[in-house]
């Protein structure tokens, strides 16, 4: 649990900074596949994380400003 949790902070980080890259880009820059990566931005969304993807520039972002924090919280 503790190595998921250490997982969803490094993504909330590199997708609040918007320097995620493609799947494949993000997925190597956190040492995982890119199936595994998926399945990560699923339970982020699923904890309320508002992630959406740009393609037009090709990164991942999220649609409100938050945060996680063991859970996801609007930033004033």
């Amino acid at each position: 649990m503790q190595k998921q949790i250490n997982r969803i902070q490094q993504m909330d980080q590199l997708i609040r900074l918007k320097a995620t890259g493609d799947s494949k880009s993000f997925a190597r820059k956190i040492g995982i596949s890119e199936s595994q990566l998926f399945r990560s931005l699923e339970l982020i969304r699923g904890l309320g994380g508002p992630v959406k993807y740009c393609y037009v520039k090709k990164y991942y972002y999220y649609e409100r400003k938050v945060r996680f924090t063991f859970g996801f919280f609007e930033e004033e």
